[in-house]
C-alpha cells in the first residue's frame, strides 16, 4: 500500500497513508530475470551515451519529485528502545511505503533517437542516508540504472540485467546523502520492456554517517570493543574477513558470516540469527556489506562501498536462533573474503572469540578466555535444554545490539554458535548466549530446519570442517580488472590507447579487459 503526496508543480510531498488500492502490475516478456552483481559506490555521476550531453538535459528542478514526511525523532527514538528492550533487531531506517514506475512518475527524456533517459529525483529531508527497495526489477538489455546524490559526490550503479534475479526484486545499499536521484538509461526499441517497481524509500537516521573523506562509521559502540585492526586481531585475520554487517528490508541491521560447507564448492552460504531473518521475503531484501573495518586500531571508519544484494532462505530454527540463506552471487573477488569451518561437537570449547558489529560499528573482536557452558537461553539451569553456549562474561570486549547472529568461534577457529542475546556490555559482567551449531545441525529434524543438509551435502563421518579461501574463475578476473581499471587507469577499457595496458595480448583488435584478465590468470598460477 503506497502513501499519499501533494503535487505541487512537479513536487510531490508525503502526507501519509491512502485508501486501499490494488497497485498496478507489470509484466516482462522475452527476459529472464537471473542474477545480481555487487554495486560498489564511487563519486561521480553517470557516463551518458557518446554524443549526449548532459548540459542539454532538463535541470534537476524541473524533473518529478518526490519528498517523504520527515520523521519524529524523538517517537523514533522511545520505539527504538521499546524494540531494543524486547530483543528485536537494531533498526536504522524508516520506510516510506510508495508506488512508483517509470509509467507513472518520474520524466522521460530522448538522448537521440536510439537512447532514452528517466529520471525521478527523492528528498528524504534530514536523512543520514538513502536506501530503496524495488519490488519488481528486470532491466532489459543494454539498460542501466544509477542512483546518485543530487551534489554528485556518491554514485550507486550500474545496476543492468546482471543484476535481474529469479525473485525479481532489488534493494540497494544505502546512499549518503537526504537528496538523491534515480537515473535509467535504456534503448528506446527496449524501454517498454523495462520493469521498474520503487515500492520503498527508506529514510536512514543512524548508522553509515560519513566522515567527509568519502568513508563512514559510527564510533557508536561502547569503548571497551576492540577493532579487529588491532594486534588482537591477528590471529583471526581469515575468520575477520568471513564476517558481515548486513542490512534487511531497507530498515534493520545485524551480523552473520559466510560458512564453508563439505563439498567445498564457494557456495555462498551465510549464517545468522532467525530473530534477524525468518522468512524467505527478508532474505531477498538483504545487503551485505563485506569488510566494513577500520584500517588502524584506533579507528572509528571504515568503507562500506563492498556489498552485494539479495539472498535465498534456506533453513531456519527458532529454538537454537539459527537461519543459513544462500547470497544471490559469490561474493566478488575483490573483496576478498573467506569461507569460515564450523563444528557441530556435542562440547563447550574451553575459550571462545566473537567477531561482530556492535551497535553497526565497524567490525570488532572480543575474547572469552574461560570455558563456556552449555544452557538454555537467557538461563542455566541443570539440566538444561542444550541449545545454547553461555559465555559468562566478556574478558576483553563485549556484544551490542546488531552483534546480533555473529558467529562465536573456538580456539581451532571453527564456528560453534551464533549469538542470540544476553545483557552484556562494558557497564557490566553480565552474560551472553549463542545458539549452538551442534542444536543447528539437526534443528527441527527437516530439510528446512537444520542445517546438515546445506552444509554436510557430502555426508562426511567427523564433526568439523575448516574453512577455506574462495576459488577463482574468469568472472571474477573479469570484474576485478574492470573495479581496477576504473580506480586506476585514465581512460575505460576498450580504448586502444588506453595507457594501463599498451598491449594486445589477446590479440582481439584492441587492448581491453581480457588483456588484464590473461595477466591475472596467468599469474595466479
Amino acid at each position: 500500500m503506497g502513501d499519499y503526496f501533494l503535487r505541487v508543480d512537479n513536487v510531490r510531498i508525503f502526507t501519509g497513508r491512502p485508501s486501499r488500492q490494488k497497485p498496478p502490475v507489470f509484466f516482462l516478456i522475452g527476459i529472464v530475470c537471473l542474477c545480481a552483481m555487487a554495486q560498489v559506490a564511487v563519486a561521480r555521476r553517470p557516463k551518458l551515451p557518446r554524443g549526449a550531453n548532459r548540459r542539454r538535459l532538463k535541470p534537476i528542478k524541473v524533473v518529478d519529485h518526490v519528498v517523504t514526511k520527515r520523521i519524529d525523532r524523538e517517537a523514533v527514538r522511545q520505539a527504538d528502545e521499546r524494540r531494543e528492550r524486547r530483543g528485536g533487531p537494531f533498526r536504522f531506517a524508516i520506510p516510506r511505503k510508495v508506488m512508483i514506475t517509470p509509467w507513472t512518475d518520474g520524466t522521460w527524456e530522448d538522448l537521440d533517437d536510439q537512447m532514452r533517459l528517466w529520471r525521478l529525483h527523492i528528498t528524504c529531508p534530514g536523512a543520514v542516508t538513502v536506501n530503496l527497495g524495488f519490488s519488481r526489477y528486470c532491466m532489459p538489455p543494454g539498460g542501466s540504472m544509477y542512483i546518485y546524490t543530487a551534489e554528485g559526490d556518491d554514485m550507486l550503479g550500474p545496476f543492468t540485467e546482471d543484476d535481474n534475479k529469479k525473485h525479481g526484486q532489488l534493494w540497494t545499499p544505502v546512499i549518503h546523502s537526504d537528496d538523491v536521484i534515480v537515473e535509467v538509461i535504456v534503448p528506446a526499441s527496449q524501454a517498454e520492456l523495462l520493469e521498474l517497481e520503487l515500492t520503498s524509500i527508506n529514510h536512514g537516521y543512524r548508522g553509515f554517517r560519513r566522515d567527509g573523506k568519502g568513508v563512514t562509521g559510527l564510533g557508536d559502540s561502547g569503548n571497551c570493543n576492540v577493532n579487529v585492526a588491532c594486534p588482537e586481531g591477528d590471529e583471526w585475520c581469515d575468520q575477520i574477513r568471513s564476517v558481515a554487517v548486513f542490512s534487511f528490508g531497507g530498515t534493520y541491521q545485524c551480523t552473520g558470516v559466510l560458512v564453508n560447507n563439505t563439498a567445498q564448492d564457494d557456495t555462498p552460504y551465510f549464517l545468522t540469527a532467525y530473530h534477524c531473518i525468518s522468512n524467505p521475503s527478508q532474505a531477498t531484501s538483504m545487503v551485505i556489506y563485506w569488510n566494513y573495518q577500520s584500517s588502524t586500531c584506533e579507528g572509528t571508519y571504515g568503507s562500506n562501498g563492498q556489498n552485494q544484494s539479495g539472498a535465498i532462505f534456506r533453513a531456519g530454527y527458532a529454538d537454537s536462533d539459527f537461519v543459513l540463506v544462500q547470497l544471490d552471487d559469490e561474493p566478488s573477488m575483490v573483496f576478498d573474503v573467506y569461507y569460515s569451518g564450523w563444528d557441530h561437537s556435542n562440547t563447550a570449547p574451553a575459550s571462545a572469540v566473537g567477531i561482530h558489529h556492535p551497535s553497526g560499528d565497524v567490525k570488532k573482536i572480543s575474547f572469552e578466555d574461560d570455558p563456556l557452558s552449555i544452557t538454555s537461553y537467557l538461563d542455566d539451569p541443570i539440566p538444561s535444554d542444550g541449545t545454547h553456549l553461555k559465555v559468562d562474561d566478556w574478558d576483553l570486549g563485549t556484544t551490542e545490539h546488531v552483534s546480533s547472529g555473529s558467529p562465536i568461534f573456538d580456539p581451532n577457529k571453527h564456528i560453534v554458535g551464533l549469538l542470540h542475546g544476553g545483557w552484556a556490555s562494558c557497564y557490566n559482567d553480565e552474560s551472553d548466549w549463542y545458539g549452538r551449531i551442534y542444536a543447528s545441525w539437526t534443528g527441527g529434524g527437516t530439510t528446512a530446519t537444520r542445517l546438515s543438509d546445506w552444509l554436510d551435502p557430502n555426508g562426511i563421518s567427523g564433526t568439523s570442517l575448516d574453512g577455506k579461501e574462495p576459488g577463482t574463475d574468469m568472472d571474477d578476473l573479469e570484474f576485478f580488472s574492470k573495479h581496477w581499471l576504473e580506480n586506476n587507469c585514465n581512460d575505460i577499457a576498450g580504448d586502444e590507447t588506453n595507457w594501463c595496458f599498451g598491449t594486445d595480448l589477446t590479440r582481439n583488435g584492441r587492448v581491453d579487459l581480457a588483456d588484464f584478465a590473461d595477466v591475472a590468470a596467468r599469474w595466479l598460477k
